[in-house]
């Protein structure tokens, strides 16, 4: 239908949600290549694991917990970056054909996100527990692994389908939180680094997660009660949307700022500036109110945020 319309020039658009949601099962799940990889990929790389940690001493669960993260992150990594490329052709798409609200789009891209995150930390804490004999059964264990995951990759989730940002600048900031996590949580190094910045340990949900972990929640520097740890682990996860989201604050303030200062500039030129009308129907053939040159000036910097 869709085909035949645009062949015959008549607009098309759909005007139900149902439709919409139909549409994007259908191409974004059930002939989604992407998905049959990340499940090919994570199936080979944990049946790897499994092998290679087979059998591992309790002395070592914090290596097998660290290995555990890292094959859960980088199996999702690509996903999520993968969903530049999307937001991209999914904007034209709907701004061409307009298939499908753009909100709806990312509202349901982000719930299969978060569905994988979900399905990799529950095959992460099952293989985990094989190799080192339910070491860490307990449900508090799956919700540390679940914030830890989550923390690093949701930052790259709203980066890669709610911004206008390009791959590049979307891998580099969204590597930041992992890049944190091994600098400042103090979790491969429990008790170094200098004492400013062994502070931000507190903003890891990693660092809460290894004062539970034994052998090796003896060496963890300032751990709170064991009462406190799994909130206070919960409330760490959305350490990284809350600084991406203040950060976004601040440039849109900063835009409006500069804005307002360019809105009183003209209003000066209008009044002090005989010519000003003048030139501008020289120019443009019409005068041009502000609402016009604002949008011109903020666009660029809308499509950034």
């Amino acid at each position: 239908k869709l085909i035949i319309a645009l062949a015959v020039g008549e607009s098309y658009k759909y005007d139900s949600v149902d439709a919409g949601v139909k549409f994007f099962w259908d191409v974004e799940v059930v002939s989604n290549g992407d998905l049959r990889q990340i499940f090919i990929f994570a199936t080979c790389v944990f049946a790897l694991y499994l092998a290679t940690f087979w059998d591992s001493s309790p002395t070592s669960a914090p290596l097998v917990v660290i290995a555990g993260g890292i094959m859960a992150f980088f199996s999702l990594q690509p996903f999520l970056l993968s969903q530049v490329e999307w937001r991209n052709n999914m904007l034209e798409e709907t701004e061409a054909l307009l298939h499908s609200s753009v909100q709806l789009n990312r509202a349901l891209k982000v719930l299969i996100c978060l569905i994988l995150i979900f399905l990799l930390t529950a095959v992460e804490f099952g293989v985990v527990n094989a190799v080192v004999d339910k070491l860490f059964a307990e449900a508090k264990y799956w919700v540390a692994m679940l914030c830890d995951s989550a923390s690093l990759t949701l930052p790259l989730v709203c980066l890669g389908i709610y911004s206008r940002l390009p791959f590049q600048t979307v891998q580099l900031v969204g590597s930041i939180p992992f890049l944190g996590m091994l600098f400042f949580s103090t979790t491969f190094s429990p008790g170094a680094g200098v004492p400013v910045l062994k502070e931000l340990r507190y903003l890891y949900p990693r660092f809460y997660f290894f004062c539970m972990v034994p052998g090796v929640q003896q060496e963890m520097e300032g751990c709170p009660s064991d009462d406190v740890i799994v909130p206070y682990m919960i409330l760490s996860t959305f350490t990284g949307i809350f600084l991406l989201f203040t950060v976004i604050a601040f440039i849109k303030l900063r835009h409006q700022m500069k804005e307002k200062k360019r809105t009183k500039t003209q209003e000066c030129i209008k009044v002090e500036d005989e010519t000003y009308h003048d030139i501008q129907m020289e120019l443009y053939g019409r005068q041009l109110g502000n609402d016009t040159l604002s949008n011109s000036n903020s666009s660029s910097v809308e499509d950034m945020v």
